[in-house]
């Protein structure tokens, strides 16, 4: 993740790399050149081009990158004056420390459009939907687990399970509904209840970064209105498990793509009076994800369909040969992809279409819209290079594998 460079602090590097005549390397979507900056003022940067005039229009979007000490910085500003061998930019906003990737990232340029495809969008089951889509993927690497047939996954849990835990079960909701409040709580969060002790409640922060567990505020919005005039539920609930001598419960989704197909419970009660840690909910998390996987594999919910899925229309943000961010409108997508999940993209450009497939590595909202940044997998080398060309307006070389975390230096650099 990118950090930002502090405002008296940015000041000082860009008047540094003005004095020492640092190269620049200089990013317009579909054009990139290399430059040096010859005016840094309170409201404006002056960059005077290296070589090739610039195909950069007044307000375009420009990427700059630079070596300072060995630390990759990169700043986005707009052009406001272009001149044949200049170009005036708007002092940025930000200067931040760019992440060590193999290919610049650029506005995406006129005539680009994408569209995706989710795995399941064309299963439809009689299961609740928590908003969450997830992939439903074999498992990586050894969990502890013996996935070489249910009955043998099964096994291998309870036997882990008994060492943490009081009880354990596991409940599909095949034929029925969620009924209890715990259930309900889960199959709409599509999260993990996670009770570490009857006596404190919900924790307050959810610990994983890719949002595992409900907290304390998030089961008060699922109560809604009533809590303020009825008081709270859990709170009530909770109370009454103390007294039956239930001291740490965890609840976990089964998760099935957009779907929650049932739970996995623990429980530690009567004598057993220790609180249930992370790594109760870890055992929890990791069983739910290999069973979902397997019921798939036995095609559990018969989920075999000649309906084609339909693509979803993306914006696309910035684009690289090797990925992409996206924003996708809230009203037209409701469930929100959580990072891992596979898609198939289908990139339009004046090239003509590039199929590609790629996972989610991160997402944030902005209330409006959903932004997905999306690294591409096994891409085919012409479609690299080809999106090379049209990205950056020059054919790939050998030393573009460097990319952001190698700024190449000019003949007489810092002299």
């Amino acid at each position: 993740m990118a950090s930002t460079v502090t405002g008296v602090e940015k000041e000082f590097v860009l008047e540094t790399a003005r004095d020492l005549k640092t190269p620049l390397r200089v990013h317009k979507a579909g054009w990139s050149g290399d430059a040096r900056l010859a005016t840094v003022d309170p409201d404006r940067l002056d960059l005077e081009l290296r070589g090739a005039a610039a195909t950069i229009a007044s307000w375009d979007p420009v990427a700059v990158y630079f070596d300072h000490h060995g630390t990759t910085l990169s700043f986005v500003a707009k052009a406001r004056k272009v001149l044949e061998d200049r170009v005036s930019l708007e002092m940025p906003e930000r200067l931040v420390r760019a992440p060590k990737r193999r290919h610049v990232r650029v506005a995406a340029p006129r005539g680009f459009s994408a569209t995706f495809i989710l795995a399941n969008e064309r299963v439809k089951l009689d299961y609740p939907e928590s908003g969450e889509y997830v992939d439903v993927a074999p498992p990586e690497g050894p969990a502890g687990f013996d996935v070489s047939s249910m009955p043998s996954l099964v096994a291998s849990f309870r036997q882990r399970a008994q060492s943490i835990s009081s009880e354990n079960a596991i409940v599909m909701w095949k034929g029925r509904v969620p009924d209890t409040l715990e259930e309900r709580i889960v199959a709409r969060s599509g999260k993990v209840l996670y009770i570490p002790s009857t006596s404190t409640g919900l924790p307050v922060s959810d610990p994983y970064p890719e949002g595992r567990i409900v907290t304390a505020s998030e089961e008060e919005d699922f109560e809604g209105p009533s809590l303020f005039t009825e008081g709270s539920k859990l709170a009530r609930l909770l109370v009454e498990k103390a007294m039956a001598g239930v001291n740490a419960e965890i609840w976990c989704p089964i998760r099935y793509y957009q779907y929650v197909v049932g739970c996995v419970r623990l429980v530690n009660s009567g004598e057993r009076r220790i609180a249930f840690d992370l790594a109760a909910v870890d055992l929890a998390w990791e069983f739910s994800r290999i069973l979902a996987w397997l019921l798939h594999r036995h095609d559990y919910f018969r989920t075999a369909s000649s309906n084609p899925p339909s693509p979803r229309a993306a914006s696309l943000v910035d684009l690289s040969p090797a990925g992409c961010l996206v924003a996708v409108s809230l009203a037209s997508l409701q469930i929100r992809l959580q990072p891992g999940t596979l898609v198939d993209l289908e990139l339009r450009h004046p090239g003509g279409p590039t199929s590609l497939r790629g996972r989610v590595a991160r997402r944030y909202d902005d209330g409006r819209n959903s932004y997905y940044g999306i690294a591409f997998e096994e891409v085919r080398r012409e479609d690299s290079e080809r999106l090379h060309r049209l990205l950056y307006g020059k054919d790939w070389n050998p030393a573009d594998e460097r990319g952001e975390s190698g700024i190449p230096v000019l003949s007489g650099a810092n002299q």
